[in-house]
C-alpha cells in the first residue's frame, strides 16, 4: 500500500463520490477507480460498497478513514520538518546536568520545542564537578549544575536557587515537621556527602553550619542523598543528609526516609548554567535561550519548590 493509494481513498469516502473524488485529485475518474480496487484487493477486505446511486463505506472502510486520515497528517509534518531541517545545517545540542535537575531541563526542552520543533536536544546525567572537563573536551555544549564555574573560562548564569533540604528517618522527630531550622540539627549526625561530586554544594553545607554557629558530628560518606546507598545509611538511623531539594525529594526516595525543607534564608544554592565562552552555534545559543526563559530565577525556584513539596507529602 502506497501512500495515493490512502489519499485517494480517503478523497473518495469524504466525497461519497467518485466524480467529486477526482474533481478533487485532479485525476481522472477511471483509474481513480482502479486505484481503489487495487488497494481493496491487496488488502482482502471491501472497503466501498458501491451503487448505481451511492457509496457507503464498510466497517474495514470506516477504519481506513481515520488511520489514513492521521496517516496524512504526519506525512504532511513530515515533509514539513524536514524541509525546515534542510534549510540550515542541524546541530546536535548536548546538555548535561546534575543529579535532581531533570524537571528543570525538561522544562526547557518543551519551550525550546515549541518554537524550534525540528531541533535535536540530546541529555546526559553528569555531576557538577566533571562538567567543566566535558565542557572543555567539547563532550557537552551546555551544563545545568550547582556551582563553583570558573567565570573566566565558561559563560555562566544563574538561572534560580534551590532549597537545600535535610534527609532524615521517617521515624525520626523531625520527621514530623514541614520544614526545620539549621538550630535542630545542632545535636543530630550530618552525613557528608563526598566533595568530589558536587564541591559547591558540599561547601555550603559546612557554611550553613558556621553560620547557625552549631557543631553536630559530622561524618564523611562515600555516598551521597542522591544515591540509593546513602538513602539506606539515612533510613537505618547512620545519620541526616543536607542536600539539594530536587535531588533528594525525587521519587526514588525510600518511604523509610523524609527529605524537608531547611527554613534559614541563606540554605539555598544557585542552579547554573554554563557554556564556552567562544561558542558561535546557533542551535547551542538558541537552546541557552530556552533555558533563560524556561528558568527565569523566580519562576525556576517557585517551580522546583513545588514539585519537591508535592513529592514529599506522606
Amino acid at each position: 500500500m502506497e501512500l495515493r493509494h490512502v489519499r485517494y481513498f480517503v478523497a473518495v469516502a469524504e466525497e461519497k463520490s467518485f466524480t467529486r473524488a477526482a474533481q478533487r485529485l485532479r485525476i481522472a475518474q477511471p483509474p481513480l477507480s482502479r486505484q481503489i480496487r487495487d488497494l481493496e484487493e491487496e488488502l482482502g477486505v471491501t472497503l466501498l460498497e458501491r451503487t448505481s446511486r451511492s457509496i457507503r463505506i464498510t466497517a474495514a472502510g470506516r477504519v481506513l478513514l481515520a488511520e489514513g486520515r492521521l496517516l496524512l497528517a504526519q506525512a504532511a509534518e513530515t515533509v514539513e520538518r524536514t524541509r525546515r531541517a534542510g534549510s540550515r545545517s542541524v546541530q546536535s545540542v548536548r546538555v548535561g546536568f546534575a543529579t535532581g535537575l531533570g524537571d528543570a531541563v525538561q522544562a526547557a526542552l518543551m519551550r525550546h520545542l515549541a518554537v524550534h520543533p525540528e531541533a535535536d536536544v540530546q541529555f546526559r546525567n553528569i555531576l557538577s564537578s566533571e562538567q567543566a572537563a566535558a565542557l572543555t573536551e567539547r563532550e557537552i555544549d551546555i551544563g545545568l549544575l550547582r556551582p563553583p564555574v570558573d567565570r573566566n573560562v565558561f559563560n555562566c548564569e544563574t538561572l534560580f536557587r534551590e532549597r537545600l533540604m535535610a534527609l532524615v528517618p521517617r521515624g525520626h522527630p523531625l520527621a514530623r515537621e514541614h520544614a526545620i531550622g539549621l538550630h535542630q540539627l545542632a545535636h543530630e549526625t550530618i552525613l557528608l556527602h563526598k566533595r568530589s561530586a558536587s564541591a559547591g554544594l558540599y561547601d555550603k553545607v559546612l557554611e550553613l553550619l558556621r553560620e547557625a554557629e552549631i557543631q553536630p558530628k559530622l561524618v564523611q560518606t562515600r555516598t551521597g542523598p542522591y544515591e540509593e546507598a546513602g538513602t539506606v545509611l539515612v533510613a537505618s538511623g547512620k545519620g541526616i543528609y543536607i542536600g539539594g531539594g530536587a535531588a533528594i525529594a525525587h521519587p526514588g526516595v525510600s518511604r523509610q526516609v523524609r527529605a524537608i525543607p531547611i527554613s534559614d534564608p541563606s540554605a539555598t544554592i544557585g542552579i547554573c548554567m554554563a557554556w564556552r565562552k567562544e561558542e558561535q552555534s546557533p542551535q547551542v545559543l538558541e537552546f541557552v535561550e530556552s533555558m533563560r526563559l524556561a528558568l527565569g530565577r523566580r519562576t525556576g525556584e517557585r517551580t522546583l519548590r513545588q514539585k519537591a513539596g508535592a513529592r514529599e507529602r506522606p
